[in-house]
C-alpha cells in the first residue's frame, strides 16, 4: 500500500517534462502506460492494480498497452521511441536490468533512453508446478533433474530474464544439474501452461502464482525470499504451500545466502529521448 501511494505521489510531478508543464496543464489528455509483457503476469497485474487510482490522481484516463516479446525488450523499445512529453510511461522490472546488463548481440542499449520515475514494489519469485507433475517439494524437483539431466522442462518469461537467472542459480547451487528452459513471452502465458500441466515447472513472480497455489491448482515448490519477508500472510503456518527454506539447515536451502538473487522489482519510467 505504501509503495502504491509513493507511485501515485511521484508520477504527476516526475513524469512531466518541464517543457510540457510550461506549455500546457499536464495532463490534458489520456496517458499511455506500456506494459512490456502479455496480460496475466506479475507486471500486468500490478499495472491494472494502479490503473484506476492513477487515473483518479491525474484526472485523465490511463490506457494500458501490453506489448510482449523479447524478454520485455519489444515493449520497452516501443516506449523508448515515444515522444518524451510525459504522455507515455513504461513499467519495467528487474528483467529490464538483466537484459541491459547482458544484452543480445547487436541489441541497442535502452537504458539511456529512459528517466526513472519511481520504484514501485519488490516481490520474491517462486518455483511452481502442476499437482499432477509428481513434484511435491524443491527436493523432488532437484532429484528429478539429477535423475534425467535435460529432460525436465522449466518455463521462464524469456531467456535472460531474472526468472531464468534465478533458475540457473538454483541449478548451480543444487550441484550443476541440467534442465531444459522453455522461454515464454511473459508470465501470463507461462501460468496458463502451468495450469494446463503442459510444462513440468515454471519460475514466475510469487504473487502471480500464489493464489493458484492456495486454490490447489498449482504447487508452490519454493520461494527464495528470506524468512520473515516471504509473502506468507495469506496462509497460516500450517497452510503454507511451500517448504520452509532456512540457511541454517544444510540440504534444505538451495539458495545459499551468498548466492541468493536479489528481490524482483517493478518500477515506472518515462522516455527522455527517442531511441
Amino acid at each position: 500500500m505504501l509503495r502504491r501511494r509513493l507511485l501515485l505521489a511521484a508520477l504527476p510531478a516526475l513524469a512531466t517534462p518541464a517543457i510540457v508543464r510550461a506549455q500546457d496543464v499536464y495532463p490534458s489528455r489520456a496517458v499511455r502506460l506500456i506494459v512490456p509483457w502479455p496480460p496475466g503476469g506479475g507486471v500486468d497485474t500490478f499495472a491494472r492494480t494502479v490503473q484506476a487510482p492513477l487515473a483518479n490522481e491525474l484526472g485523465q484516463s490511463v490506457v494500458i498497452e501490453n506489448i510482449g516479446g523479447g524478454s520485455g525488450r519489444v515493449g520497452t523499445q516501443s516506449a523508448a521511441r515515444a515522444a518524451p512529453d510525459g504522455y507515455t510511461l513504461a513499467l519495467v522490472n528487474d528483467t529490464f536490468a538483466a537484459t541491459e546488463a547482458l544484452p543480445m548481440a547487436g541489441a541497442p542499449a535502452l537504458r539511456p533512453a529512459f528517466v526513472p520515475v519511481t520504484l514501485a514494489i519488490s516481490a520474491p519469485q517462486g518455483v511452481f508446478t502442476h499437482p499432477n507433475s509428481g513434484l511435491k517439494s524443491i527436493q523432488d524437483f532437484v532429484a528429478a533433474a539429477k535423475a534425467q539431466p535435460g529432460k525436465l522442462n522449466v518455463g521462464v518469461p524469456g531467456l535472460g530474464s531474472s526468472q531464468h537467472l534465478t533458475s540457473e542459480l538454483l541449478l548451480r547451487a543444487a550441484g550443476d544439474v541440467r534442465v531444459t528452459h522453455v522461454p515464454y513471452r511473459g508470465g501470463g502465458p507461462l501460468l496458463q501452461d502451468l495450469l494446463a500441466g503442459t510444462i513440468d515447472a515454471g519460475v514466475v513472480t510469487f504473487s502471480a502464482g500464489a493464489q493458484q497455489a492456495r486454490a490447489g491448482h498449482l504447487v508452490a515448490l519454493a520461494s527464495p525470499a528470506r524468512r520473515g519477508r516471504r509473502p506468507s500472510r495469506m496462509w497460516s503456518r500450517q497452510q503454507r504451500p511451500w517448504p520452509r527454506v532456512s540457511c541454517k539447515r544444510p540440504g534444505r536451502d538451495y539458495w545459499r545466502r551468498r548466492e541468493r538473487p536479489s528481490r524482483p522489482w517493478r518500477g515506472c519510467t518515462r522516455p527522455c529521448s527517442p531511441c
